[in-house]
């Protein structure tokens, strides 16, 4: 439902979409939704990487396509400078981006919630400017679309020399699209959840007195936030940097569904500001989303799972 909201008013543009092979992609029916015919591009194993994708997650991988179909929208304003991925020479690229999606980038949250709100349209590319010519300033790793897609660069031999903080930042990206999804959807952001956050912009990095939780857990959840960006050297915790405003909101969402009761408990008892903030992520995206994010925790921690009536109690 929430998914197809998303997707509602893109196919009012009467635009040819095509994926790898033509008329692959297609607009349809009522519901506003879009089915793919399976890839057959004779490019087997990167279709069945696809085509599995598509299976999990109802959102299309596209690597070859037509520029329209990359920028189509309103107006000229939504033209987007890109290099398309390479014809000859990039499967291997090809692959390692879609594992890096499925296997990395998209398990911050349980695949059934991914489903809901990932942009339908994932385009990967060479190279793309967030701008209708190219500025070296603008070059983005990750671009979000107004249409419910979203565009994913480095699909070269430029990711041979990625390094591992190069694809955190591509991962943080692609995480604040899907959130992003949902506020496009419900039309508000969580502005009661975001008053709440007492972090500043530099995390004080403190030792659990009871020794119960890592020194990065205790000081983000002293601080009200779930999780942040660390700096090591080494072994040793120099600072956190606190987390962007849907940085935030996505590790509290993440937390609830992925996180065993007996540990939810805990956290609680002992930060009650979590507490309440947690309350608020949970009540969002409820009545806001109409998504319950217990339920996936209670999938997601069958052996530990929070009582339906948990944040109600």
């Amino acid at each position: 439902m929430i998914k197809n909201i998303l997707y509602a008013w893109c196919i009012v543009m009467t635009v040819a979409i095509t994926a790898c092979s033509e008329d692959s992609l297609t607009p349809i029916d009522e519901l506003n939704s879009t089915i793919y015919d399976p890839e057959s591009t004779g490019n087997t194993a990167v279709d069945t990487q696809i085509n599995a994708f598509y299976e999990k997650y109802g959102s299309k991988i596209l690597y070859d396509f037509p520029a329209s179909d990359l920028y189509f929208g309103w107006s000229s304003s939504d033209i987007k400078w890109y290099v398309p991925v390479e014809k000859e020479g990039s499967e291997s690229y090809i692959k390692r981006m879609i594992s890096f999606l499925e296997n990395d980038a998209l398990n911050e949250y349980p695949p059934a919630f991914t489903k809901k709100f990932l942009p339908y349209r994932i385009f990967l590319v060479d190279s793309v400017c967030d701008n209708k010519e190219y500025l070296e300033s603008k070059l983005v790793d990750v671009l979000e679309l107004k249409t419910h897609g979203i565009v994913i660069a480095h699909v070269s031999k430029d990711m041979d020399d990625l390094k591992e903080e190069d694809w955190q930042g591509m991962k943080s990206s692609i995480n604040t699209t899907l959130l992003n999804s949902i506020y496009t959807a419900v039309g508000v952001e969580p502005t009661d959840f975001n008053a709440t956050n007492e972090a500043r912009f530099m995390i004080d990095v403190l030792q659990d007195p009871l020794g119960e939780f890592t020194d990065l857990e205790y000081s983000c959840y002293s601080a009200t936030v779930i999780n942040a960006s660390p700096i090591y050297g080494g072994d040793i915790l120099y600072y956190i940097l606190k987390p962007s405003t849907n940085e935030d909101f996505g590790y509290y969402v993440s937390f609830i569904m992925k996180t065993p009761k007996t540990k939810i408990d805990r956290v609680f008892e002992r930060f009650p500001k979590v507490k309440n903030r947690a309350a608020l992520a949970y009540k969002f995206m409820l009545e806001r989303a109409e998504t319950d994010l217990i339920e996936f925790q209670r999938s997601t921690c069958p052996d530990d799972p929070l009582p339906i009536d948990y944040f109600s109690r």
